[in-house]
C-alpha cells in the first residue's frame, strides 16, 4: 500500500518527507456510519417541518395581537385590561419571531455540517481505480508475450476515485475486457504489419469524472 507522504520540516536545505497517518477502518463500521448519517438527514427532515410550525404560531400569534390592538383602538375591551392583553400578546410574539429565527439559523448550520460530514463519511469509502489496474500491465505484457503480440499498455485515469463496493464489482469485468482487447483485439505484427498499421499495438485504459458520473473507456486499435 502506498502511504501519502506530506511535505515536512526543512533539515538543512532539504525537506524530509513526513508520512501522513492512516488508520484501517473495518467497512462494517462505515456502513453503520452511513446507516447514522441517514437517521441524521431524517431528523434534519423533521426539524424542517417543525421551524415550518413555528413561523405558523407566529403568524397566528401577530394576528391575535392585531385583533387586540384594533378592540383597544375601537374602545371593545376595557382600557387597562386590554393594554395589558396587547403588551403579553407582544410579548408572546416577540419570543416566538426570535425563537423562529434562531431555529431557521440553527437548521442552516445543521444543514450545511450535515451534507459536510455526510461526504466525509462517503469519501471514507472510496477507492482509487488504481487498485485493480495495478495488476493489469503485467497480464497485458503475459499475455502479450505469449502470443507473439506486441503492446502498449497505456493507463490514464487511474486515481479516479469509486466506492469500494462499486470497485469490487467492476474489477473482475475490466479485467475481461482488457484481456479481450489483447487477445482479440489486436493482431500480431505481421497482421498489423500488412493492414498498414504500426507494429505495435495500444490498448488503452482511461477513467475520469463526467457530471455526477464515473465514465470508464477501454479501447484498442
Amino acid at each position: 500500500e502506498t502511504v501519502p507522504m506530506q511535505e515536512g520540516k526543512e533539515l538543512g536545505k532539504s525537506k524530509v518527507p513526513v508520512a501522513a497517518e492512516t488508520v484501517r477502518v473495518d467497512t462494517d463500521k462505515l456502513d453503520s456510519s452511513i446507516k447514522v448519517m441517514g437517521e441524521i438527514m431524517s431528523n434534519q427532515s423533521r426539524l424542517k417541518h417543525g421551524l415550518a410550525d413555528l413561523n405558523e404560531i407566529n403568524r397566528i400569534s401577530q394576528s391575535c395581537l392585531d385583533l387586540i390592538n384594533k378592540s383597544i383602538e375601537h374602545g371593545t375591551s376595557g382600557n387597562g385590561e386590554g393594554r395589558k392583553m396587547a403588551m403579553a400578546a407582544h410579548d408572546l410574539q416577540t419570543k416566538i419571531k426570535q425563537l423562529s429565527l434562531n431555529t431557521r439559523d440553527a437548521l442552516n448550520v445543521h444543514d450545511l455540517l450535515t451534507d459536510d460530514l455526510r461526504e466525509k463519511v462517503l469519501k471514507m469509502r472510496m477507492l482509487s481505480l488504481s487498485t485493480v489496474l495495478n495488476s493489469f500491465p503485467r497480464l497485458v505484457r503475459d499475455i502479450a508475450t505469449s502470443s507473439g503480440k506486441k503492446i502498449d499498455f497505456i493507463v490514464e485515469g487511474a486515481e479516479t476515485e469509486l466506492d469500494k463496493k462499486v470497485i469490487e464489482k467492476i474489477g473482475d469485468p475490466l479485467l475481461h475486457m482488457v484481456r479481450n482487447c489483447v487477445d482479440h483485439g489486436i493482431e500480431s505484427p505481421k497482421d498489423r504489419l500488412k493492414a498498414g498499421k504500426p507494429e505495435k499495438g495500444t490498448v488503452r485504459f482511461s477513467a475520469g469524472y463526467e457530471g455526477g458520473h464515473v465514465l470508464i473507456e477501454v479501447m484498442d486499435d
